[in-house]
This record gives C-alpha cells, sequence and structure tokens, in this order.
C-alpha cells in the first residue's frame, strides 16, 4: 500500500507567540517562525511515529485486505473509499469501518473474488491528535530553539529524542 500526505486540517501545536518567547527574541519574520514550527513537529511525527496535527491521507493499494493497520497513526476518521474498474470508479465508503485500534476492516460480505475484482483502491483518512502533551511541545520548542540559534545538532539531539521516547510508537 501507498501513502500520500494531503492538506493539514488540524492547527499546529505551537503557536507563533509562543515559539519567540522561546527563542528569547523580539522580532521575527512570521515565515522563518512558521517553518521552524512545521520542521519541529515533523521532526518529532517522524521519531514518534505519531501525527501530531490532523491531516488525510490517501492509502492507495491493487488489492484489498479485508482487514489491516493503517500506518498512520492515530486513525480518527475513513472519510473515504472508492474502488475503480475499466468501467469507472465505485463508491465502498460504507463498506469499511474502524476497528479496535488503528485497524481497518473491509466489512462487506461479498467472496473474495468480487473483492478483488477491482482494479485498485483509494481511501481517504483522517489521522492525528486533536492536541499534544507539554512534553511534546517541550520538545518541538527544543528542537525550534537550537535550530534557530544554530547550535550543533549532536549537542542537542539527544535530550530532543528523549523528551519524546516514552511515546514513541517504534523501536530505535
Amino acid at each position: 500500500m501507498e501513502y500520500k500526505k494531503g492538506e493539514i486540517i488540524g492547527i499546529e501545536p505551537l503557536t507563533l507567540a509562543e515559539t519567540a518567547s522561546a527563542l528569547y527574541i523580539d522580532y521575527y519574520q512570521e515565515e522563518e517562525i512558521q517553518r521552524l514550527i512545521k520542521a519541529a513537529r515533523e521532526s518529532a511525527e517522524d521519531y514518534c511515529n505519531i501525527d501530531f496535527v490532523q491531516k488525510t491521507y490517501s492509502i492507495f493499494a491493487n488489492r484489498m485486505p479485508y482487514i489491516f493497520e493503517c500506518e498512520k497513526y492515530p486513525l480518527k476518521e475513513i472519510t473515504a473509499a472508492e474502488a475503480y474498474t475499466v468501467y469507472g470508479q465505485i463508491d465502498i465508503t460504507a463498506d469499511f469501518e474502524i476497528i479496535s485500534g488503528n485497524g481497518i476492516l473491509y466489512k462487506n460480505n461479498i467472496s473474495v473474488g468480487e473483492l478483488r475484482g477491482y482494479d485498485n483502491y483509494k481511501l481517504t483518512v483522517t489521522v492525528g491528535l486533536d492536541s499534544v502533551s507539554d512534553r511534546v511541545k517541550e520538545a518541538m520548542l527544543w528542537y525550534c530553539y537550537n535550530t534557530y540559534h544554530k547550535i550543533e545538532v549532536g549537542e542537542w539531539l539527544p535530550q530532543f529524542r528523549n523528551l519524546l521516547s516514552d511515546i514513541r510508537r517504534r523501536s530505535a
């Protein structure tokens, strides 16, 4: 399965004001601080394997299993499911549901032959947290501070990872 990130539909966990305050600066260019916030969030997301802001993803597959685990976490909603054939597109959103954890279940009781009769599938899902913990914000601010002030990565990266280690969803 292939995952393609769509648009961010939530708000960034850090505000411009709190980030500028943590950087100990009075004047700043908004775009520069927004880039720092985005980079910090994306680094934390990559390290933890958790989406810290709500966003959409499209999942593409040639074959659709009856049950599978969504790689993006946490899974909030299946907003659309489409099957494609040489004759066109079919909306099959009602045939899918979220099950325990991050699982997706194809719940239609048709035969395996019919399910695999489609050429391709596309599921659109919403993932991400509604809010983040203070510890995640602290890690993100730590990233912003050290990046902005051009501190050597080797000096601060271990502390960044340590702040996030208790929520990480993959092994080191």
